[in-house]
């Protein structure tokens, strides 16, 4: 009667194929909880370098190796966050400087163009002023010329009248 309920004679169970043990059952519910653990729980290798040197190979915790990582990379963006900061306000203090260096430039140029610009003016009227001055002398001396002309053609005239 043992055998039909599937106990041998001791009273432990039979292995009939296609059924599980108390064994298989147990082996299973082991690997449910090694695949069921959280990812944080399981162990991993690190190599760590002590102050010495020397390389050390630790087991631990995933979810500490996160961590670690987590506060590492919040100090760095921390301090990129500053740095960026600081090379904000000194590509500010650069434009500002260049901005002032090419305002007084661009001051000192407009100065120079204006002078330049009054200097050419008073060249110019100068010019116009020589100008006018030579042209009156022009017309003077064209004006000497024809009396002059007017006279040594009369003198001429009276010369031949007195001839004949």
């Amino acid at each position: 009667m043992a055998r039909v309920k599937g106990l041998d004679v001791d009273g432990n169970p039979t292995k009939q194929a296609g059924v599980p043990t108390l064994e298989d059952v147990e082996a299973l519910e082991q690997e449910h909880v090694a695949l069921t653990r959280s990812l944080g729980q399981e162990l991993v290798e690190i190599q760590m370098t002590q102050a010495d040197g020397t390389a050390v190979l630790k087991r631990v915790k995933l979810e500490h190796t996160v961590q670690a990582f987590t506060r590492r990379f919040e100090q760095k963006q921390a301090e990129i966050e500053k740095l960026t900061t600081q090379l904000e306000g000194v590509v500010a203090e650069i434009t500002r400087a260049r901005h002032e260096w090419e305002g007084d430039e661009d001051d000192a140029i407009k100065k120079a163009e204006k002078q330049r610009k009054a200097e050419k003016e008073a060249i110019m009227q100068r010019a116009r002023k020589l100008k006018q001055q030579s042209l009156a002398e022009i017309e003077q001396a064209q004006k000497e010329d024809r009396a002059a002309a007017t006279e040594t053609n009369r003198k001429f005239q009276d010369f031949l009248q007195a001839l004949q």
